[in-house]
């Protein structure tokens, strides 16, 4: 475990690994109230594959293991609870968004991380908000957790195990094959692709092959 601390619950800090682990106790308790057995599951091996992705590439492990944890808490749930709560997330939901009942719980998941987490980690509450889509203001933890929901080894795709064992040499090389992926899936399904999406792919693609995408503009241009 990485030495730091974890902000959770009314500005509380806890840095030592009891702490924390316990924390991470509760957690898993009440999220296994709150979800079905399976979408439990899924969590949890979610939130495994981000403390390995972290720990690979620097990122606080505890962090990424609870906004893993927490990234589809709002499964099941309805957009009623932010407009019953005033939420303060309803003003980050766009059209696509509303019409897409498959992008609701990200939001209400956020909503819940906050309010009944008590998670104040901006960055965690943002991976965990736009975890289906992806967004361009992802660091290294929003890119973790899309890759581990997509690659966690509950997903059944032949090569699952070779894409995730490839993500820790080659991170956003995995993401632009991930992200291509879902998005052909979405398009054969005739769904709208998100344009937070297409915004990742573009931005991750620039930080793959700059000068590829520095020739593409200047011709484009």
């Amino acid at each position: 475990m990485q030495s730091g601390s974890l902000s959770v619950g009314d500005g509380l800090s806890i840095s030592s690994q009891v702490g924390v682990q316990d924390v991470f106790d509760d957690i898993r308790r009440d999220l296994a109230d709150l979800l079905d057995a399976e979408r439990y599951r899924h969590s949890v091996r979610t939130a495994r594959v981000c403390r390995v992705l972290a720990r690979r590439y620097g990122v606080d492990e505890e962090r990424a293991y609870l906004a893993g944890l927490l990234h589809d808490c709002g499964k099941g749930r309805s957009l009623e609870i932010l407009y019953g709560e005033r939420a303060r997330e309803l003003e980050r939901l766009d059209a696509l968004t509303l019409e897409t009942r498959a992008l609701h719980h990200s939001f209400i998941g956020a909503h819940l991380s906050r309010t009944r987490f008590g998670v104040e980690d901006a960055e965690i509450l943002d991976a965990i908000c736009f975890h289906p889509t992806g967004s361009d203001d992802f660091g290294l933890l929003g890119r973790i957790l899309y890759l581990a929901d997509y690659l966690e080894p509950g997903r059944k795709f032949p090569d699952r195990k070779k894409l995730l064992d490839l993500a820790f040499d080659d991170l956003n090389g995995v993401l632009i094959e991930v992200i291509e992926r879902r998005t052909t899936h979405l398009k054969s399904k005739g769904r709208a692709v998100h344009p937070r999406t297409e915004e990742l792919w573009r931005v991750v693609q620039e930080e793959a092959n700059p000068v590829e995408c520095m020739i593409r503009n200047s011709t484009n241009g």
